[in-house]
């Protein structure tokens, strides 16, 4: 379905039996930049147990991974992908950001 927030309009779905849940957004550029009413970009996230990415679609239609979020040897990582570089196994990170702070245990 959609869900508005403000002048943003988000389409969601959830697929209980992947265990999957994302949202898409078309993005603009900020009034008074460069490309205003001219561009826009199809942007989706998706969230599972383990993981959350964050994707965009390139020219050609093909889904691309901007970003992964996940839990790595107890900290918080935020990967930066290599998006020029991917392949059929996916991307690579460029940049892997630790952060702090955010971990809670469950017992």
């Amino acid at each position: 379905g959609s869900v508005k927030l403000g002048s943003l309009v988000f389409d969601v779905a959830h697929c209980p039996k992947k265990g999957l849940s994302g949202a898409c957004v078309d993005i603009t550029p900020e009034p008074g930049s460069f490309g205003e009413g001219q561009m826009s970009c199809r942007v989706a996230a998706y969230v599972t147990k383990h993981s959350a990415y964050l994707t965009a679609k390139d020219n050609n239609g093909i889904e691309k991974l901007l970003s992964k979020v996940s839990l790595r040897n107890g900290q918080l990582n935020v990967s930066t992908m290599v998006v020029n570089e991917q392949n059929d196994e996916g991307a690579l990170p460029a940049v892997v950001v630790p952060v702090d702070n955010c971990i809670r245990k469950l017992h």
